[in-house]
Formats: C-alpha cells, structure tokens, sequence
C-alpha cells in the first residue's frame, strides 16, 4: 500500500428508504419542538478501495456502493489519513473482536454511527456529525420509532448478496462471499482469539493490551523500523502459482465441493490480477488446512506449497495471513518440515524468503505470540520459532540445494532487527554450516549474514566464532565480494575480547 495519504469519506444512508421523511407528521407528535425528522441515518465509513461499515452481524465490509442500500443519500469528505492500509486492517479486526462485536451491537446506543465515529476519529482525527449520532437515540425512543426498530432489527446484513468483502470479529472466519446454499460457518468466540500479535507488523507500534483499552486513551501509531538493513531480501521468482492450482485440481478432480472449487478459482484469480487479498478469507483458510494435512497426497502439499509462494509476492497477502489466528494452517504445517518429502521442504525455503519481499509479511515470520503447536509437542509455538526451527533444519541437512535456500533465508533474516538470543541461534548454526564445502554464492549470503548476527548480538556471536568459526581462509579470493564480506567479518571478530583471524 503506497504511503501517500489516503481520501476517508463517509456515506449517509436513510435505513428507512423515505419512510421517516414521508411519515414526519407522524413523528412530530412526539417531539414538543416541533423537529422534523429527514431520515433514519446509517453511516459507513469509505476508505482505501472498501466501505466498512458495522450492525448486527459485526463489522463487515465490501466495495463502495454495493449494501442493499445502493447509493448513499450524501457522500461527505472527512479528509486524508496517512495510515498504513495494514496498519487499518489489524484495527479494523481488533474492533471486530472486542468493542464493536456483532452481540454487542445496540440499535439505540452502539450502531453503524458509533462505529463510524471512531474509525473516522482513528484515521482522521474527526468525528461524525452530532446531528447523525444523536438522532437514532431521538427517534427510535418514541413508541413509533420502537416499530421501526423492529423492522430494522430484522435485517441480517446491509451488505449486497453479491458484493465482495470481508466480515471482521465473530464473522471473520465465514464465507466472504455469501454464497446460495453455503453452509453457514461456526462463528469464532471472540473470547477464546488470540489477540494481535504483540510484535506488530510494519511501520505499527508494540502496544500490548491495546484491547482493552477504551479509544480516547489509546496510543497514537508511529512508525517503527523493523529493518535493520535496507537491502532487499532474496526471493525465488517468478512463480508459476497457476500451474501449481491447475495440479491440486486434476489431482482431486471429482472430491471437491463447488466451495472448494470457488476457493481454487478464487486465489488463481488473486495471484494473476489486481484482486485485492479482502476476496480471501475462511473458506480459503479451511481449504489450505485439508490441502496440507498429513494424510494429503505429497504432490498436491508441494502443489499447494508453490502456489503460495506466488502468493506472497503480493504486498497484501499479509492480510489473509492475519486472519489465520485460529488454525495456523502454513506455520503448523512448516513446523512439520523434518518430516516432510525432501521437495516440500525445497518448497517451504522457497515460500518463507518470499514472505521477506515485503516487509508486513516479513515481520509476520517473526512474531512472537504463542499458540499451541498441533502436531502435540509440548510447549506454546510461535511464528518465530517455527521460522528458526525451518531455516536451522534445512541449513544444516545434508542436501546442498536444500542449505543454498536455507542461506538465503539465512542472509533475509540477518536483515532484521531480531533479539540478541535470535542473532546468536542463527549465527551458531551459520558457524557449523561454514565448515562445509560451499559455492561462491552460498559462501557470500553466509558471510554476509554472519557479520550482520555479530552487528545485532555483539559479544555473543565473535565469541562464537572464536569458538567454532571454520577456517576463513579457504574463502578468500573466491570473488570480490566474499573477500569484502570476509574483510568486514574478520574485523569484527579479530577485536579484543574474542578473535580469529
């Protein structure tokens, strides 16, 4: 998402379609001033490409214009945000987890304007107009707005039968696409979620807790810098992710549901145009999570793999990522990677140095929130340990195609502003895999991301190297830029307190 600034408008519908406006003598009896009454207000919120919007069934979203209410009565600038799209996306879910989930919409109290309100102040500093928050309260109090409550109590959703979105909180892991004859999926307790991520993605702020905070006091979003390096992570492309869905289809031709087809239908559609990751959600995630199971064929597992390594080329699939709270369908499947055919584990280095394209989904393989692993090893899991135990394994296996990719990991990792402990796991076994016989390219991602470990953890890993550290000599003059890399790591080692030279 580009960082330039971004128009926030709001959309004003009447929910009564005419009705409150036709009726107004009707209301007038019950207000001694005499106020007339224009409309019964819906607001949504239009940012980004999408309208957002919030009622019984929760926050949703879809394109503009495209809830059964059809054009707004008024459109209204509210001004230009500079958030980050997937800075708005990650609040936009809290929301739909905690303050505005669909049980505790209130027709009266905590509606569609609410919600509006809030987003509007979160993106622009500027709230609605009091008119349209004060009015549902004014009207929908006297003993005629009660039945127009009913009615109105009885819509579902606003959002178009045919209109692509998203649904956040309790709805977050249902259908996108309201589908005729779909099952309707369990919705998730929004007490039983895991929370955000405490070690955000990019360009957001730590902020623990944030949840349960009420708007006014929560810390404004900076920017925080999650690179050390500005160099650009290797990636592997490109990739033939069509050809790796047409796979998963002739191999279970006949077993998949029309759901299912859709899904495959829908992410070659996100891979080859400018369909947005919203048109991704649930069903997909479902998908991905019996298309990698244990008792899958190997083929389609290495199918499923490469097409999602085309995926995470895109600069906003870290959004479909972070609906995958539940399951943690890729990264329960990586942490499996040991037992895995040779060819998927190729696959599995190949998709986490394309995540490290961008740096969203970059920071999502290092977070550091705990859930628990399914494959019934002790102990809580995380995307970094997953991530560490991955690039560790295929760097010290003995198959040279294999450790070429894992460097390459090696040297994206090395990029990062990781912790001191990070640093020194992945430089212990860089110093082991440096012992090996290896090609010039291989030797430099190596190097390179040595010297890097020693910048982060700067006593630990010299020290390391001193202990463990090859021969360095069997590196030089291999080319130029390994002797540079070997210069800038010799001086870094070869200073008091710990040397090798």
């Amino acid at each position: 998402m580009s960082e330039e600034a971004v128009d926030v408008r709001l959309y004003i519908y009447d929910l009564s379609r005419g009705m409150a406006k036709a009726l107004s003598p009707m209301f007038l009896e019950f207000f001694p001033t005499g106020k007339e009454i224009p409309a019964i207000w819906h607001t949504s919120i239009v940012a980004y490409g999408r309208e957002y919007f919030y009622g019984s069934q929760g926050v949703e979203s879809c394109g503009p214009g495209e809830t059964i209410l059809k054009e707004p009565m008024q459109i209204m600038p509210l001004g230009k945000t500079e958030v980050p799209y997937v800075i708005f996306f990650e609040y936009i879910m809290e929301l739909g987890e905690t303050t505005f989930h669909g049980l505790k919409y209130d027709l009266f109290k905590h509606n569609c304007n609410t919600f509006s309100h809030e987003v509007a102040q979160f993106l622009t500093g500027r709230g609605i107009p009091d008119e349209i928050l004060s009015l549902p309260d004014e009207v929908l109090n006297t003993p005629f707005g009660a039945n127009i409550a009913q009615l109105l109590s009885a819509q579902p959703s606003i959002r178009g039968e045919n209109a692509r979105g998203i649904s956040f909180g309790e709805n977050a892991q249902r259908n996108l696409r309201r589908r005729e004859g779909s099952p309707e999926r369990q919705a998730i307790d929004p007490i039983s979620r895991p929370h955000l991520p405490d070690q955000r993605m990019s360009d957001t702020v730590e902020n623990p807790g944030r949840e349960s905070e009420s708007p006014e006091n929560r810390a404004p979003v900076t920017p925080r810098k999650t690179r050390r390096y500005d160099d650009p992570a290797i990636c592997f492309e490109p990739i033939d992710g069509t050809s790796a869905l047409q796979v998963v289809e002739e191999r279970l031709q006949g077993k998949l549901s029309e759901e299912d087809s859709s899904c495959l239908r829908e992410f070659a559609e996100y891979i080859n145009t400018d369909c947005g990751s919203w048109s991704l959600g649930g069903p997909h995630l479902d998908l991905l999570g019996v298309l990698l199971a244990d008792n899958q064929d190997p083929k389609i597992r290495l199918a499923t793999v490469q097409f999602l390594s085309a995926c995470a080329l895109k600069e906003d699939f870290i959004l479909f990522l972070h609906q995958d709270r539940k399951s943690h369908a890729i990264l329960n499947y990586v942490f499996k990677i040991e037992k895995l055919p040779v060819d998927e584990q190729d696959a599995i280095m190949i998709l986490m140095c394309n995540f490290c394209k961008h740096n969203s989904s970059f920071d999502w393989l290092m977070y550091i929130s705990e859930w628990p692993a399914d494959d019934g090893t002790p102990g809580s899991c995380n995307n970094c340990k997953v991530t560490t135990r991955a690039v560790v394994h295929a760097l010290l296996c003995d198959r040279k195609d294999t450790q070429e990719k894992a460097a390459a990991l090696m040297y994206n990792l090395a990029l990062k502003e990781l912790f001191d402990d990070q640093a020194t796991e992945f430089a212990t076994a860089l110093l082991q895999y440096l012992h090996s016989e290896l090609s010039e390219e291989a030797s430099w991602r190596a190097l390179v991301a040595l010297f890097r470990f020693c910048q982060i953890s700067y006593n630990d890993v010299p020290a390391l190297c001193s202990m463990l550290g090859p021969d360095l000599e069997k590196f030089t003059k291999m080319s130029k830029r390994v002797d540079t890399a070997l210069k800038d790591l010799r001086d870094k080692i070869a200073r008091p307190g710990g040397a090798i030279v």
